[in-house]
């Protein structure tokens, strides 16, 4: 990936809230079939196909594995650069339309990404994707939580990571109840 390149790294540092906006939204896109019907998401006009099976199934079923894997994968390499990127992660951004066509304004808030939390904590547990992804997701918890600034994001999904700590494998539940909970 260029994000592991080091001569990257400057880039990087300066991703647009736009793109970290968009790499949070693939964290849980639904996944595609020939049995799908078309889905027209009306705040961002992205079309894909659910199938009404997948939608009655559980997480493992409904979302693209392979999107979120690499989408978790990315932002777990951004937030290791610096505190500023984890800050911006674990906030809200509210992407804003201008009069210039196709020309978005992200504004961050001080309100936590709950779209984040939300999309993140069924990773933890997936038995989907890759064998690595429960481990990613903990570990990009755990990038989070060590910012202040998202110690509300980590509340708002305090039930929710101790459960998945309960029921997940020891060494997510070690990073869950070591690097995540304790900070809340």
């Amino acid at each position: 990936l260029l994000v592991d390149n080091p001569d990257n790294r400057d880039v990087f540092l300066h991703t647009p809230d736009t793109m970290i906006f968009q790499l949070v939204h693939f964290l849980w896109i639904p996944r595609l079939g020939p049995d799908s019907i078309e889905y027209v998401d009306p705040l961002l006009n992205t079309v894909s196909r659910v199938s009404a099976m997948k939608l009655l199934g559980g997480y493992d079923i409904s979302v693209d594995y392979e999107v979120r894997d690499r989408s978790t994968e990315i932002l777990l390499k951004l937030t290791d650069m610096s505190d500023d990127i984890k800050k911006r992660v674990g906030r809200k951004i509210i992407l804003k339309a201008t009069d210039k066509i196709e020309v978005d304004v992200a504004m961050a808030t001080n309100q936590p990404n709950t779209r984040f939390y939300d999309a993140i904590i069924p990773a933890l547990t997936t038995k989907v994707g890759r064998d690595q992804t429960p481990q990613l997701a903990a570990r990009l918890l755990s990038s989070l939580a060590k910012v202040d600034e998202n110690r509300k994001g980590i509340m708002y999904a305090e039930r929710r990571i101790l459960r998945a700590a309960n029921v997940a494998d020891a060494p997510i539940s070690d990073i869950l109840f070591n690097n995540v909970l304790k900070h809340v």
